[in-house]
């Protein structure tokens, strides 16, 4: 028997060694074949992004309102009634209307009931020079709908979000402001379960 016979055996004997050792090595830290197939399979992925989906709207439940500041809301009122039929009115410090959406809990042809009522998206129109928006910057603040705004707060403030102090409760709902990364205000808004002619 020559050495490249003996060679050829000990490499052998390496490799069948190498896969029992893997092979043990694998099961003793929880690794499977099965288990790795499990956690790349392209199913698995998408089921956990669903989950993750899941849990954030659980947070926010939709946009309860879109509120632009600019410097002539009265002009830019009137472009918006010709060109695009957005007929607004005064609310005092802004000029606004509401988008509708959904079917009302009373309209019974459209087969639906209380939890699928209707509800609404305010639109509205703040001078340059308001403070409701915080920062003179921001152009722009969103409005979110949530189901649970004190949940939701001090969730928001454990994960280091900035979040005033300052809550409103009124016969409109509860009402909270939070920053996001870019320093955006942000308004979140809780309606009311105990007015109909509120969502």
């Amino acid at each position: 028997m020559g050495w490249g016979c003996i060679g050829n055996k000990i490499a052998k004997c390496g490799i069948i060694l190498a896969l029992i050792l893997l092979l043990f090595g694998a099961r003793l830290f929880g690794f499977t074949s099965t288990s790795i197939c499990k956690q790349h399979h392209p199913l698995r992925r998408r089921f956990k992004r669903l989950n993750e989906r899941k849990i954030m709207a659980k947070r926010t439940t939709g946009i309860g309102g879109i509120f632009l500041r600019i410097p002539d809301p009265a002009a830019t009122a009137a472009w918006y009634a010709k060109h695009l039929d957005i007929v607004t009115d005064d609310y005092g410090n802004c000029r606004g209307t509401q988008f509708t959406w959904g079917a009302a809990a009373t309209d019974t042809s459209a087969g639906t009931d209380a939890s699928n009522a209707r509800g609404m998206t305010i639109w509205s129109l703040f001078p340059k020079d308001t403070e409701y928006f915080g920062d003179v910057s921001q152009a722009v603040m969103i409005n979110y709908r949530v189901a649970d705004l004190d949940a939701l707060l001090a969730t928001l403030r454990s994960e280091g979000v900035w979040v005033d102090e300052k809550m409103e409760t009124s016969e409109y709902g509860k009402f909270g402001w939070i920053k996001d990364n870019n320093g955006n205000r942000i308004e979140l808004w809780q309606p009311p379960t105990d007015n109909p002619d509120v969502y």
